[in-house]
């Protein structure tokens, strides 16, 4: 599994800190997300892509918005908003 964790207006509009979803793609991760928490659709992921203003980190180490970038079992995913400053 994957963990990913919320920050900022991700948080707020889902009402959930992080979410477990399966290994994958970037954007294969962000359309599970999408389908798990759908009030996200259109406020930072529109089709398993990220929305201007959103980025990821992984196992914090590296930002990305490469849909491509493989996520691997066990990684934590961090979505950031950049109005939160990834708070």
């Amino acid at each position: 599994m994957v963990t990913v964790e919320l920050f900022g207006t991700a948080r707020l509009c889902s009402g959930v800190s992080q979410v477990e979803v399966q290994p994958g793609s970037l954007q294969e991760v962000l359309c599970q997300l999408e389908h798990r928490l759908p009030q996200l659709r259109g406020v930072c992921i529109r089709q398993g892509k990220l929305l201007p203003g959103y980025m990821v980190n992984i196992n914090g180490q590296r930002f990305t918005r490469d849909p491509h970038y493989r996520v691997g079992p066990g990684d934590v995913v961090l979505l950031l908003s950049a109005d939160a400053g990834g708070a």
